[in-house]
Formats: structure tokens, C-alpha cells, sequence
């Protein structure tokens, strides 16, 4: 039944099996897990595996109670799931069994969509970020053989958030960004298109004055660290103080 199996990484590392939770173990099993999820479809070896779930300086033991461990993980996702090839261990499943990739794939359309339907990248968007249940690989994001992989995934997951507010905002919805975006820049404030989305959503909605002072807040915050507004910044700066037409507040109704 490994078709019904969910495996989970955006956040603690988990699998279901028609919905329940399946025991998959300890930190050392689930680090074993993360390790063959991160090199999915692909071969692990058992060093990589040992050094997964013990670091460095493994125990001698390490080598049997990573057997065991595998051992119990075969048992309870299927020997079809974790397959053993010579030295080495693969997680055969599908990618859309797989949490992070589907998130991936997603957010991949989301992007290809938005230039013509900005409403489905919305759509496409939430669904993306609807998979997140915390960071990525939960507390074993921070462990050496993960970190790499977590740092990728949290950074798609910021730029996912982006392009889900650029496309409220394009659909004309900016007063459900400005929000968002509010708490975005406080978490990313060196990222300059967050900035320029925040100030434009003010704009939109006829906040001027507010507009303007985000811009200069993000004027100072970009100094601190030796940067200069972009020039689509400064661009948007100079048609919010002209009331340029686009920016201008879209009248409904």
C-alpha cells in the first residue's frame, strides 16, 4: 500500500498511511528517513546514513543500531518503500507523496502562470503553502546533513509567499496583502521586492502618506547594511509622489 503513504519534511519529519500516523521511530530514525527523503529515488550510503543520525564521531555501534533502525523503518513503510542496493539504502516513492515536492511542483506552476492568470497562481499559491507545517525537517533541520536542503526549502517558501502577494495584489486585492506583507518585511527585511510590494499595496489602496513612510523606513533599513533602493523602488517612489495613474487607487463598484 505504499500508494497511500504520505511523507512529510515541511515540518516534523512524519509519514501517514491513509491519514494516521505511522511509528516511524525516534530522532535517529526519523534523520535516517529525512536523509533518504532528501536524496529521494537515489542511493544513500550506509556511512551517509550512520553520519545522518549520529554526526562525526558515530558510536562503534552505530553501524548495527542503524541496521535496526532501517530494519524497523522497512517494517513499517514496506520493504518496497526503503530498498537496499548493495551498500546503500533508496526511499522508492512517488514525488507527489512527498510533501516538499509537491510544494515544489506547485509553486513551480504558480510561477509559470503568473505573467497570464495571476488568479490561478493565487489558487496555485495557497496550495503550495497550505502543505507547510513548520520549518522544514522540524528539529532536525538545524543537523549538518540537512541544513543545506532546509535553507533551500525555507527560501522557496519565502519567495512562494511573494509571488502569492504580488498575485493578491494583481487581482486587486491589496488591502489582503498589506497585512502579510507588514509582518514579511519585519521577518525579511533586506529583500527589497517585499518592500516594493508593501509600499505598492499602500499605493493601491489610496494610503499615500503610509506609502511613502514605508519607503523611507525601507531607505534607512537597506542603508544599514551599505544598500541603496532599487531603481524599481525609487521608480514606484516618484510615481506615488506624482499620483501616477498606476497607482492610483482602482475604483469599484
Amino acid at each position: 500500500m505504499a500508494e497511500e503513504l504520505r511523507v512529510l519534511v515541511l515540518g516534523p519529519v512524519e509519514v501517514e498511511r491513509a491519514g494516521e500516523l505511522l511509528p516511524i521511530g525516534g530522532r535517529r530514525a526519523r534523520s535516517i528517513l529525512a536523509a533518504l527523503v532528501i536524496s529521494l529515488r537515489h542511493a544513500v550510503s550506509d556511512d551517509r546514513l550512520i553520519e545522518a543520525a549520529w554526526g562525526d564521531e558515530p558510536p562503534a555501534s552505530a553501524r548495527a543500531s542503524m541496521q535496526s533502525h532501517i530494519s524497523r523503518l522497512r517494517g513499517v513503510l514496506g520493504h518496497d518503500v526503503v530498498q537496499r542496493h548493495d551498500h546503500s539504502y533508496v526511499l522508492d516513492v512517488d514525488p507527489g507523496q512527498v510533501d516538499a515536492c509537491v510544494f515544489e511542483r506547485a509553486f513551480g506552476q504558480a510561477a509559470e502562470t503568473f505573467p497570464t492568470d495571476p488568479l490561478e497562481t493565487l489558487q496555485l499559491c495557497r496550495s503550495a503553502l497550505e502543505v507547510w507545517r513548520g520549518p522544514p525537517f522540524g528539529e532536525l533541520g538545524e543537523a549538518d546533513f540537512a541544513l543545506p536542503e532546509a535553507v533551500r526549502l525555507e527560501e522557496l517558501r519565502v519567495d512562494a509567499m511573494e509571488l502569492f502577494l504580488e498575485a493578491t495584489i494583481a487581482v486587486d486585492r491589496p488591502g489582503l496583502a498589506v497585512p502579510a506583507l507588514r509582518a514579511a518585511v519585519t521577518e525579511n527585511p533586506y529583500r527589497e521586492k517585499m518592500w516594493y510590494l508593501l509600499v505598492r499595496g499602500l499605493a493601491l489602496e489610496g494610503r499615500r502618506v503610509e506609502a511613502l513612510r514605508s519607503l523611507e523606513q525601507a531607505r534607512l533599513t537597506l542603508a544599514d547594511v551599505g544598500l541603496e533602493l532599487t531603481v524599481d523602488l525609487r521608480e514606484l517612489e516618484q510615481q506615488i509622489v506624482l499620483e501616477d495613474e498606476t497607482v492610483r487607487p482602482h475604483l469599484t463598484g
